[in-house]
Parts: structure tokens; sequence; C-alpha cells
């Protein structure tokens, strides 16, 4: 999904969409089908599944020693364990497919995304597209994640906005409450599109939002 700033005349507000769980499902019990419960493991063993998902997430090893460990933590082989990942993630709610479209014809919208290359090479290719952002802030490529306080400061940052122009939707209580202590004020807990798509539509009618014409 490449940056496209240019062709967006009006940057503020900023919208910075969570993908998992808010413009995509997540599958849990799909993905256990086919290699188990991490809780069904050994103690030991999750956790180093955890290490290795985290680690995975922050860009920290590659794909193919992640794959090699995990499919071995699970005692399944290569294949089962790359269709379990492709089992976790499910298209989401058409309502915020439209929404996303909606906004990014006529504001700046990116995604901000505690993922891995495996999962995120699903979301491109399969489920939201690769034109679907303006740009993409991936844990695996920043190095860092939510609800980490320097995340959320890279973001800003890399977008050159003022955080008082930034409206943010996850579905992550924890990181919605990182997101306003990092200064984020406009961010959405996602419970619903319902809700969600109302709590945007408040945010954008004249005079509510209170855009500042300062950058960081």
């Amino acid at each position: 999904m490449s940056d496209s700033s240019t062709s967006i005349t009006n940057h503020a507000p900023l919208f910075i969409f969570d993908v998992g769980g808010v413009l995509i499902g997540l599958d849990r019990p799909a993905r256990e089908a086919l290699i188990g419960a991490p809780n069904d493991l050994a103690p030991d063993r999750v956790r180093r599944l955890a290490e290795a998902n985290r680690a995975f997430r922050l860009g920290l090893i590659e794909e193919d020693d992640y794959i090699a460990l995990v499919a071995d933590l699970h005692a399944v082989d290569v294949d089962t364990l790359y269709a379990a990942e492709d089992a976790f993630l499910i298209g989401g709610d058409p309502a915020m497919a439209e929404l996303l479209r909606r906004l990014r014809a006529r504001h700046r919208v990116v995604a901000f995304s505690n993922t891995h290359a495996i999962h995120w090479r699903r979301v491109s290719s399969q489920l939201l597209g690769e034109d679907a952002f303006h740009a993409c802030y991936l844990s695996h490529e920043l190095g860092l994640e939510k609800p980490e306080r320097e995340s959320y400061e890279a973001v800003a940052s890399r977008e050159g906005v003022h955080p008082d122009n930034i409206v943010f939707i996850d579905d992550t209580l924890a990181n919605v409450e990182a997101a306003k202590a990092a200064g984020w004020v406009n961010a959405i807990h996602h419970r619903s599109a319902r809700e969600t798509i109302a709590a945007i539509d408040a945010l954008l009618a004249p005079g509510i939002l209170n855009l500042s014409s300062k950058t960081e």
C-alpha cells in the first residue's frame, strides 16, 4: 500500500485506523481448529510462542525462522501453520468498508496496526486491497507496537500532524487510552460499526473538531 499523500488536499483531520477487529474480522477458533489453542501447550512452549509472536510482530525475526519455530511448538507442518494464519483473518463489516472509502475520498486515511508480514500480505492482497490506505504504519516495519507511547509519537511525527488533528479508531481499549495519553484526544473505542460511524460523523459536524494549525 503506497503513500499517496500528494493526492489529498484536505489533511485535517487525519484518520488513523487499527485494522484487525475494526476493518477485518479475527477468527481465533478457525485458527485453533487447525493448530490447537496456545493454552493447550506446556507452559514453556506457551512462553516461547508468545516470545516468537512478539518478535515477529516487531520485525525482529525473519518469516522463515518464525514459521519453523511456531510450527515446531504446535507440532504441525508448515503448510498447516500457513493455512491457520490465513484462516485467522476474515472479511469485516461492509459498513466499515464503506466508511473507509467515504473518508478516504475526502481525507487522509492511514493504517496503524500491530501485525506481522504473513497477516499483512493477506490483508493487502485479499481482504482490503493495496490501495485501502494512503499510508500504512505496521509494527513489524516500525519496530514498535501499540500501546507503547513511542509508537503513537512515531506515527504522528511521520505524518507531520498535530495530535489535535488525529481521529484514531481501535477496538482495544488499552490502545485507545494510550492514544489519549499521547495527546490523540479524538480517539474512538470501536465496539460496533454503528457506534463508530456515528462517532465519526459527529466529529465531522461543522464546528465540532478543534483542529490545530500546528504540526509536529
